[in-house]
């Protein structure tokens, strides 16, 4: 019972004032996740340093720890959607800990990684970890950006519009590229308007991206600018994924 209520504080976010904003960032993407597995190994670990004596929230460790989950979890379910991809990473990870003092996945992603044009191909087709992987990289790339609950995903080229419209972007409009946070109330202001118009809203964001946005020099949101920002994202995120193996 005494474990079971330290574990009930725990999720009940009463220490969140221990987490640094890193580690507190990488639990909303975290939360992100197409399924809950992760929390299980959270739990066990934060058992484990109990039990050891350590102390769990320690920024570097504990911000490590967080970081190892994200790669391991997303790089698994990327390169195969499923939950049964993410299940003996819980499993063996936990038990690492307990048996060997150690946290090991008992998996390789380095071969996953290593097969680049592969992984970038299942990377920007991963529709079920789309807004966590945006969710990563807003926070990887902004890391000063405050945790914003109350978003939407926001379609920089407008889902509804006239194939009329300049710079008409096709079948990139659902890419990860042409996607980014912005607070419910701004997305619904910047609404279809063209780029030029949709800066003007930017501004008002708390989102950096989107206040590094309104001051692009263009006025319309073109295909070249999509598929550049989605490689400017992979490229982000691999890297995170190759440091955190």
């Amino acid at each position: 019972m005494d474990e079971l209520e330290v574990l009930n504080k725990f999720w009940m976010r009463e220490f969140d004032e221990k987490c640094s904003l890193r580690a507190l960032q990488f639990y909303e993407v975290l939360r992100c996740l197409p399924n809950e597995y992760w929390k299980y190994l959270v739990s066990v670990y934060y058992m484990y340093c109990r039990d050891k004596g350590k102390d769990f929230f320690e920024m570097k460790s504990h911000e490590k720890f967080l970081a190892r989950i994200l790669t391991y979890f997303l790089v698994k379910l990327i390169d195969k959607p499923t939950v049964a991809a993410v299940k003996p990473l819980v499993f063996n990870a936990g038990v690492s800990l307990y048996g060997a003092d150690k946290l090991d996945f008992g998996t390789r992603l380095q071969e996953i990684l290593d097969k680049e044009w592969h992984f970038k191909e299942r990377f920007l087709g991963a529709s079920k970890t789309l807004s966590t992987l945006l969710t990563l990289y807003t926070y990887i790339k902004y890391s000063e950006q405050k945790i914003i609950s109350e978003r939407e995903i926001e379609h920089i080229f407008p889902k509804t519009h006239s194939k009329s419209y300049a710079n008409f972007s096709g079948d990139k409009i659902e890419s990860i590229g042409n996607k980014m946070w912005l607070e419910k109330k701004v997305n619904i202001q910047a609404g279809n308007k063209i780029f030029i118009d949709k800066k003007e809203k930017y501004k008002t964001s708390e989102f950096l991206e989107a206040q590094e946005l309104s001051k692009s020099p263009n006025d319309h949101w073109r295909k070249e600018d999509i598929i550049e920002r989605e490689d400017k994202i992979f490229q982000t995120l691999i890297s995170f994924f190759r440091d955190n193996l």
